[in-house]
């Protein structure tokens, strides 16, 4: 058996990582999308989440396959299952915003949060189905171009997606909200002090102090991530909002508001240049919807467990430990503590300091400390074929290339930059980001834009044309360099970087 990587993230939650992908199992995928296949073996560790790559290309076939028989339609028809799917999630996470958990009784708080882990595990088949039978409509679009000139372009054409996403919403808004202060004449007092302008700005407009409620009470969740982060807050939107008081914000909203419409024209424009038949029309517009689910996914998962952070908070005031334990906990196991079973506190606070979450097959577990580390070792001595490897060697015995002078990427958005580089993990560390710094980072998602618009360049390990970083470096018109592979690994935090995101190259210009 070998693993591929699908992503990494520094800060997913083995909470939500354990309705995720017990989501995946076949049970889900046949009962709920009519497909005979899942995903059984998986792990997360600080390297990522990994699956069982048989099995993921087994579903990839399989679903592919039913598709080819049956037509785009059935595939699309799939996926209007998990939007429905969606909307059960959201309607449940929805009425939990009025309950009060702290007068509920014991099996009330267990009935609610056993009702929520069942919602999201009917979501689980639409974490993968983009992945596999998504990936391969787009494939099919690839496939098509091949036989014509134009390259990555003609491929963003055909495939970026026409439906805005609620970051693609909030980016949208959120130049509106800047215009409207450039116009008003707020761009000095958003200057400094955060606390000191809102001050200033309520004296002066208190209706634009609504309008940046307003923003929040639609917008705040897309701080949090996988059951961790926070909401945005007043202070943070002020920071952004003075951070772009320097460009032309109204032509800014204008080009975000048209972009949809001159997505879908554009496609139209390749389709009929290159002479697409009426297959390959229904695929590229299966492709777009495909690649618009991705993120949606993602970000409805967030903005549940968002709304249910206070049933998790209770929960975990209940069984006496922090949020940031029960978080760390599968959702096996909190319904067994919550049913009066044995918790081992200690182990459970071990956590904190490490963990990984495996499946075997048959059992969902956690590890953590040296059982954890003997469990890692064991693995790697096993895919190796040998002892575990050296100190300085991976799995496959290659030194890791912390000294190379440069790193490569594939362009993602045109340009060069040159400033510090901040090698950013995870919103924990989002407080490093300076105005004019190199974003570094594994991958992004919502909750980084406002460090995006910060940066002069954005530097990504991993991603495709058609990524969030990707995307998002486009709309805000900064250079962008994706699928290094190791750039977090090489490029230090704080030394000097320049970015050439027209070569696709990173280079290391001097120390810190």
């Amino acid at each position: 058996m070998a693993f591929m990587k699908v992503v990494q993230r520094k800060h997913q939650t083995v909470l939500i990582t354990s309705y995720f992908y017990r989501g995946q199992e076949r049970q889900y995928f046949e009962r709920i999308l009519g497909i005979p296949g899942g995903l059984t073996t998986w792990k997360l560790t600080k390297e990522g989440v990994f699956c069982d790559d048989r099995e993921f290309n087994s579903l990839a076939d399989i679903a592919w396959k039913m598709g080819e028989k049956n037509g785009i339609d059935w595939l699309l028809s799939r996926l209007d299952v998990c939007y429905e799917y969606g909307d059960r999630l959201m309607k449940y996470a929805d009425e939990l915003k009025s309950v009060n958990f702290s007068k509920m009784p014991m099996a009330a708080l267990r009935a609610a949060f056993a009702k929520f882990v069942e919602k999201n595990l009917d979501f689980g088949p639409s974490v993968y189905y983009p992945l596999t039978a998504g990936a391969r409509v787009e494939d099919a679009v690839k496939k098509r171009l091949a036989r014509a000139a134009g390259g990555e372009g003609l491929l963003l054409a055909l495939t970026s997606p026409v439906k805005l996403t609620d970051s693609d919403r909030e980016l949208r808004d959120f130049y509106l909200l800047a215009a409207d202060a450039q116009e008003i004449g707020l761009g000095k007092m958003l200057a400094g002090e955060p606390k000191a302008a809102l001050k200033k700005i309520a004296r002066e407009s208190p209706v634009f102090i609504r309008m940046l409620k307003k923003h929040l009470e639609k917008y705040a969740w897309l701080g949090s991530r996988w059951l961790v982060g926070d909401a945005w807050t007043m202070d943070d939107l002020v920071k952004r909002l003075a951070s772009v008081m320097g460009g032309d914000c109204a032509a800014k909203f204008r080009e975000l508001n048209s972009a949809p419409a001159k997505n879908r024209a554009e496609a139209q424009r390749v389709i009929e240049e290159l002479g697409f038949s009426k297959k390959e029309r229904e695929t590229v517009w299966a492709a777009k919807e495909f690649v618009y689910f991705r993120s949606y996914r993602t970000e409805l998962y967030s903005k549940a467990g968002f709304i249910a952070k206070p049933l998790l908070v209770e929960i975990a005031r209940r069984l006496k430990i922090g949020y940031e334990d029960i978080v760390n906990c599968t959702f096996e196991e909190i319904e067994s503590f919550l049913a009066g079973g044995a918790m081992d506190r200690g182990k459970i606070l071990e956590r904190r300091k490490s963990r990984g979450l495996f499946c075997d097959g048959e059992k969902m577990f956690v590890l953590s400390g040296k059982e954890l580390a003997d469990y890692l070792k064991k693995q790697e001595a096993k895919a190796a074929g040998t002892a575990s490897p050296k100190p300085g060697k991976t799995a496959g015995g290659k030194a890791e290339a912390t000294g190379a002078r440069e790193v490569r990427g594939f362009p993602a958005s045109y340009g060069t930059a040159s400033g510090t580089a901040r090698v950013i993990m995870g919103s924990d560390e989002f407080r490093k980001m300076r105005d004019g710094d190199v974003l570094v980072t594994t991958m992004t998602t919502p909750e980084f834009v406002p460090m995006m618009q910060k940066a002069c360049a954005i530097v990504t390990d991993e991603g495709g044309i058609l990524c969030h970083a990707a995307i998002v470096s486009r709309e805000l018109g900064k250079p962008c360099i994706i699928g290094t592979k190791n750039a977090t690994k090489i490029i230090k935090d704080g030394e000097k970087v320049f970015v050439d995101a027209t070569a696709g190259i990173v280079k290391r210009t001097g120390r810190k």
